[in-house]
């Protein structure tokens, strides 16, 4: 413990002096202001002392990525009905462009279907509830009916989607349902 807060001490004592440098390296500058809100300076706020990187917040993992959205998925088994699995996932807008009129579509297989509102077929995607400005993400959660997942699954999908007038792009992704192993995490 005392070789831990000793190392610390050091790399306190380091990142001071290097601080102090680039102070008179840039005490030349006529419009130097010291929080400018950018920089190393804003992440080593005293808080984050060594640069490892943060552990995942949550199990979301890459769906698919194009060049206009990206998709993470978290997918959860349902601990009121042990028959569903909800997968929760955020699109991602990565162009400059609205992402409108967005539709998820998966395959039912013989084990898992999506469900879908009544009087819908089992081919029919389902709306995305909302449209996606040039850099924002959302969420949407979408519930499988699931008879067994003792055979790991992968369910074949398409999203599709309006970027300009007139225009439909699809992207098509796989989500994997488990027993027990979930997908690579971010």
């Amino acid at each position: 413990m005392e070789e831990m807060k000793s190392s610390k001490h050091k790399k306190k004592k380091q990142k001071k002096e290097k601080e102090e440098k680039e102070k008179k390296k840039k005490k030349h500058h006529k419009h130097h202001h010291h929080s400018d809100g950018g920089g190393e300076e804003s992440v080593q706020n005293g808080t984050v002392e060594e640069e490892e990187p943060l552990p995942p917040m949550s199990n979301y993992c890459l769906l698919a990525e194009n060049s206009y959205i990206k998709m993470v998925c978290d997918i959860q088994g349902n601990l009121q009905d042990g028959s569903q699995v909800v997968v929760s996932v955020i699109f991602e807008n990565k162009c400059s462009s609205f992402l409108k009129s967005m539709e998820f579509n998966v395959l039912d297989s013989l084990n898992s279907k999506l469900q879908r509102p009544e009087g819908s077929g089992p081919h029919d995607g389902l709306v995305v509830p909302f449209q996606l400005p040039p850099g924002v993400s959302n969420e949407a959660r979408f519930v499988f009916t699931v008879q067994s997942i003792v055979m790991p699954q992968k369910l074949k999908g398409t999203l599709t989607f309006i970027v300009k007038v007139g225009i439909k792009n699809h992207m098509n992704y796989t989500i994997p349902i488990n027993k027990t192993e979930k997908c690579k995490t971010l």
